[in-house]
């Protein structure tokens, strides 16, 4: 994505290689990485730069051009149907601020505009509620449960699956 988003507070821009510091140190705090499927634990600056030489496609989040966190929306298989998935993190010091609602609010307007898509999908591990409160204020609600695998934690972690309609997120805006 080579566009910027923007809301009252922060700016969604394009990863850049010069990210690679700011992700490190935010990601291999546990505390972060523990709430994320794919990202390993202990996070190094060489996860960094793989991870940017890939050109990911999202958009780090940044306030007053410092990166607080990423986002982003990926293509992923459940139980057989192919859908998508919105995903985001927050560095710990920026936790608490509402930085994720807004961020994630901003990601869910701009994909719902740009794709003309039905539908969106989100999870959250069940130990991380301050998640499912930020999927459940834009609108998303539980359709399942179950296990999913979480690279830093190296095992199967409780989880909750979410999914949000561009007809629910029409109407929520109204």
């Amino acid at each position: 994505m080579s566009m910027t988003l923007t809301t009252d507070r922060l700016s969604l821009r394009p990863y850049r290689a010069s990210d690679a510091w700011d992700l490190t140190r935010y990601l291999s705090d546990a505390q972060v990485s523990w709430t994320l499927a794919r990202v390993p634990h202990p996070y190094t600056l060489n996860h960094a730069h793989a991870f940017l030489a890939q050109s990911p496609e999202g958009f780090v989040i940044t306030r007053n051009g410092a990166l607080v966190g990423a986002c982003g929306v990926h293509p992923r298989d459940k139980d057989g149907m192919s859908c998508f998935e919105i995903g985001y993190w927050i560095g710990k010091p920026f936790w608490g601020r509402g930085f994720a609602s807004e961020a994630a609010t901003a990601l869910v307007g701009y994909w719902f505009g740009a794709t003309g898509a039905a539908d969106i999908y989100a999870g959250h591990f069940v130990d991380n509620p301050a998640s499912g409160r930020v999927l459940e204020k834009i609108g998303f609600a539980p359709v399942d449960w179950g296990l999913y695998h979480c690279a830093a934690r190296g095992r199967q972690v409780p989880h909750r699956w979410l999914r949000l309609t561009a007809t629910q997120w029409k109407t929520g805006l109204s």
